[in-house]
């Protein structure tokens, strides 16, 4: 399979309303000029290297896994941080995060591609931008497509 019939495959698993969605996410985190963009766990940076297959432009700014900052927070001072979260679920990932980001006076905003509006503990952590509130069933659907897309791409690397 070529690079053009890999991209129609994956972006055939995504219905048009989502398509737009992620395009919408994608533009929301480029228009903030982000210095860093932190990617909470493995899903989301799949979600990103997706954005490649699917046609849609991946923001500018370095790009890191949450497990950054497990390390040195001080690199993070004084510069434009986005932390994006694929699907917020509860909120108890972001809540630690948004912890330790603001124990060390970092500027940062949390951007989340969906929200499970079911299950999702609003006192934990309210991100800044929230681009879909799903069902946990149309959750759950959603990341059943994008581990189907992972598997794709994955098979023809």
């Amino acid at each position: 399979m070529n690079r053009k019939q890999l991209n129609n495959k994956v972006t055939e698993l995504f219905d048009e309303e989502t398509l737009s969605s992620l395009k919408k996410f994608s533009d929301y985190i480029d228009s903030q000029k982000p210095d860093i963009i932190v990617l909470i766990a493995r899903k989301a940076i799949c979600l990103f290297d997706l954005f490649n297959y699917l046609g849609i432009n991946r923001p500018q700014g370095e790009i890191v896994s949450d497990r950054v900052l497990d390390l040195e927070v001080e690199y993070f001072r004084d510069k434009r941080v986005i932390v994006v979260d694929d699907t917020l679920i509860l909120g108890t990932t972001l809540k630690a995060i948004k912890e330790k980001l603001t124990d060390y006076d970092v500027d940062f905003q949390i951007a989340t591609f969906c929200v499970d509006k079911d299950n999702w503990q609003k006192e934990l952590i309210i991100p800044d931008y929230i681009e879909n509130y799903y069902t946990s069933q149309k959750l759950l659907d959603f990341c059943i497509i994008l581990v189907k897309a992972f598997s794709l791409v994955s098979i023809h690397i």
